[in-house]
């Protein structure tokens, strides 16, 4: 299993990369974690929350050392998240919320990563574990520590030139908050790293990757609580190596984001986020040319 970015380093081509490639990972789904404008908003103890996300990521160029070695990379895939959490007071004010993270992926590869080919499954299991030391509603202050553990679950073959399951176990730690800037504003963000564990198919080892999310919201005076913000993420780290040989992919990416959030109807109980996302810089790798995501929560 070897990541698209490592064969496009390796041979300096990605037609010539991808034609010989198996079992590629998909980017979009073994990237770092980040975080919403709104997610840092301590979950209320008695009320689970259903949440579903679904999103559309459009890719065209790839580069290596932060050179464009193709603007014909063409890689369409659409996301689909399960997510159940439900919040537990577990004692001295610490609001414990355990969740899982079930996602399902369609891609479709065409020009220089055509060779790819097409896929369609389910990707790996998240369980996560969130703990919320502070949770201050009136002041608007969060603060949350978050472990996640991804199973081997998903889709896999290492035959296969593109995959959804990785064939590994990974483990993150996220902390974040939000606290308020005046009457209106709020800033929140959050630090995760991402540990992986070996394929053993293909003896592919990988450094930890960090992401720094930082977002800044404007809460509208609306009955229906609507926001609008925006973030800015930096990626670092998660470079590779096969079989002992580093394949200098080091991830160094800079994305800018938008979103806007709001109640969907008068039980306050329902709830979208919506959010558009582009690249501003890659080292290596795919560039994203448009991200969308809708996010639906239902609070019981």
């Amino acid at each position: 299993m070897k990541t698209l970015t490592q064969w496009i380093r390796n041979t300096g081509s990605v037609a010539t990369a991808l034609t010989g490639a198996a079992a590629v990972i998909l980017p979009s789904l073994s990237h770092a974690i980040g975080s919403d404008s709104d997610g840092w908003i301590t979950p209320q103890v008695g009320h689970p929350m259903a949440i579903t996300y679904f999103s559309h990521n459009s890719t065209s160029e790839a580069y290596s050392d932060g050179k464009k070695v193709s603007d014909n990379t063409n890689i369409d895939s659409n996301v689909a998240i399960l997510r159940y959490l439900y919040p537990v007071d577990v004692g001295k004010d610490v609001i414990w919320t355990p969740n899982f993270l079930l996602p399902f992926a369609s891609v479709e590869t065409a020009g220089d990563a055509g060779a790819l080919g097409d896929k369609k499954g389910m990707g790996d299991l998240g369980l996560v574990s969130g703990f919320w030391p502070i949770h201050d509603y009136a002041a608007r202050k969060h603060l949350a520590i978050v472990p996640f553990l991804w199973l081997p679950t998903g889709d896999y073959d290492k035959d296969d030139a593109l995959n959804l399951g990785e064939n590994r176990y990974r483990f993150a730690l996220q902390v974040g908050g939000q606290f308020a800037l005046g009457e209106s504003w709020d800033f929140s963000g959050s630090v995760d790293t991402t540990w992986y564990g070996e394929n053993d198919d293909t003896e592919m080892k990988q450094k930890p990757l960090t992401q720094v999310d930082g977002w800044l919201k404007y809460n509208m005076k609306s009955a229906m609580y609507s926001h609008v913000a925006f973030g800015l993420s930096q990626k670092f780290g998660g470079e590779t190596e096969v079989a002992g040989v580093s394949q200098n992919d080091r991830t160094s990416t800079t994305t800018a984001k938008l979103q806007f959030g709001t109640l969907i109807d008068d039980s306050k109980t329902r709830h979208a986020l919506f959010t558009v996302a582009r690249d501003l810089s890659v080292e290596n790798g795919t560039k994203s040319d448009a991200y969308f995501e809708l996010r639906l929560t239902q609070v019981f």
